[in-house]
């Protein structure tokens, strides 16, 4: 009905309809089926888990992992806003040293930030959920190396977006997804749910390695993805100063 409204709005009010742009639907669609194939990829890996976790160990455990994905969930947020206000700048045709910085900066902080979450998991799912979820305290910690390596995909991922997300940035997610479901095969049945969290770490942090690759490639080696502890001093004073001169 709302799309409706906005067709008879636009006819109205906007220029004249002309037919469509078939070239341009073409491209759009192309570009598109990329970014749905990736996207459906990445939720398969943590997902697929979560049912091989349901039919082979019950659905309490299947509870369990869930309440680990939900954490990851909540912790992805800053990287996916990081990287999606990177994305119209490289769309705008802005070089590899803008994305490459956010990476090293985001690599520092992101990495702090889940470190943190360490000591808080348990008290913090113990006061939420009880006593009766606090495997899901074993299950988070074998899934933080994946959701690290996850919030960094999504800073290359943008900018392989930004510049009409080639072929290969499809393809890097395949050996992630076989080894998944190769590691959650053999090790969930008869084992615990802290194997699919495993599986996750292990298949995310393959397809962070192989993005790397392929930026490296594209941008000319490895060093620029380097993290710079100075470099993020500097932004984090930069913030801090920006915030307390609003504050004041």
């Amino acid at each position: 009905a709302a799309a409706a409204c906005y067709y008879v709005l636009l006819r109205h009010h906007g220029p004249p309809m002309r037919a469509p742009d078939r070239e341009l639907l073409a491209q759009m669609l192309r570009y598109g089926f990329r970014i749905y194939v990736t996207t459906m990829v990445a939720y398969a890996v943590g997902r697929i888990n979560l049912i091989f976790v349901n039919s082979y160990l019950g659905s309490s455990a299947a509870g369990q992992y869930s309440v680990g994905l939900a954490m990851s969930d909540g912790l992805h947020l800053l990287p996916s806003v990081v990287a999606l206000n990177l994305f119209p700048r490289v769309a705008r045709g802005e070089g590899d040293d803008r994305s490459a910085a956010v990476f090293r900066t985001l690599a520092l902080l992101y990495g702090l930030l889940c470190l943190l979450t360490i000591p808080l998991a348990a008290p913090g799912l113990h006061l939420l959920y009880g006593q009766a979820f606090a495997p899901a305290v074993d299950i988070y910690y074998w899934m933080l190396p994946g959701i690290f390596a996850y919030g960094l995909i999504n800073v290359l991922a943008y900018h392989f977006a930004g510049k009409g997300f080639p072929r290969e940035a499809v393809v890097v997610w395949i050996p992630g997804l076989i080894l998944n479901v190769v590691l959650v095969t053999v090790l969930v049945p008869g084992g615990h749910a802290t194997s699919a969290g495993l599986a996750a770490s292990a298949a995310y942090v393959l397809v962070l390695v192989l993005h790397m690759r392929l930026f490296a490639k594209q941008s000319g080696g490895y060093g620029e993805l380097v993290p710079r502890p100075r470099e993020a001093l500097q932004l984090v004073v930069g913030m801090l100063r920006s915030l307390r001169s609003k504050v004041g």
